[in-house]
């Protein structure tokens, strides 16, 4: 840089690879801003940042699952719709390119690979990271619940929508990155659609004014008319948010619910 290397290049390119973690605990983020710094420092704020490289392998030798490349993946682009911290993203790769999970290299692809036994079968990256897109299709960043904090550990960020397809004006997309929490959102209305990771939907409705939702690592998305966005006391309570059975194991769990009597 001090050579004057920037006058002549036309973007910066970023690569992330840090195996085992989320983009957050990974520093992608905090990384990016750095970088977005040091070019200010050298006139060229306005440099665009690509990131040409990014992603997880979760082949056999790793202690990355499928399941955890797809939340990440998935987390990845909707931080970066509302920080704009890189301009582009490329993910590496987008097929797996090869057979043998115990080589690293072949492992990092959203799709198996087109020599297997079933060619370029969709991971489950794929199939999150295509949500992800929907979701943000015809959307604006307007904010965020707990601001714009690069170490937040809970994300619901909410957008404008275009609202084409009837669905809603607006879109929030919710994450929590340190195990299951069940949460309460006052959103000003009281019905909306919820889709999961993978694009699961269903109808939810909202007990006293609020909805209560359990949110994890993996992001899921509310679409309907929402004036604000603020937390409050969730009115729907469980025994555990975590149950380990085997099959024909016989599980009980309490479901309260606020204000109704006898609602358990």
């Amino acid at each position: 840089f001090d050579a004057g290397c920037l006058d002549y290049i036309d973007a910066f390119s970023y690569q992330y690879y840090w195996q085992g973690r989320n983009p957050v605990d990974g520093n992608v983020f905090k990384n990016g801003e750095e970088t977005r710094k040091l070019l200010a420092e050298y006139g060229h704020e306005d440099m665009p940042i690509i990131m040409s490289e990014c992603g997880w392998n979760d082949g056999f030798d790793s202690a990355v699952t499928t399941e955890d490349t797809a939340q990440w993946h998935a987390q990845l682009i909707l931080q970066n719709s509302a920080w704009k911290t890189f301009d582009k993203l490329y993910t590496y790769e987008f097929a797996n390119s090869g057979e043998k999970k115990s080589y690293t290299e072949a492992c990092f692809g959203s799709v198996e690979s087109a020599y297997g036994t079933y060619p370029s079968k969709p991971k489950p990256a794929y199939y999150a990271t295509t949500m992800a897109n929907w979701a943000l299709s015809g959307t604006e960043f307007l904010d965020a619940l707990d601001g714009m904090e690069n170490t937040s550990r809970l994300y619901a960020y909410r957008y404008s929508r275009d609202n084409t397809d009837g669905l809603g004006n607006n879109m929030i997309a919710l994450w929590h990155l340190d195990g299951r929490k069940i949460l309460g959102l006052d959103l000003g209305t009281d019905k909306c659609r919820m889709y999961d990771m993978y694009g699961n939907e269903c109808e939810l409705n909202a007990v006293n004014g609020v909805f209560t939702v359990t949110v994890s690592e993996r992001p899921m998305y509310l679409i309907g008319d929402f004036d604000s966005i603020n937390e409050v006391e969730p009115q729907v309570t469980v025994d555990s948010l975590e149950v380990n059975a085997a099959p024909e194991d016989s599980v009980i769990q309490t479901i309260s619910i606020a204000g109704a009597e006898g609602a358990e």
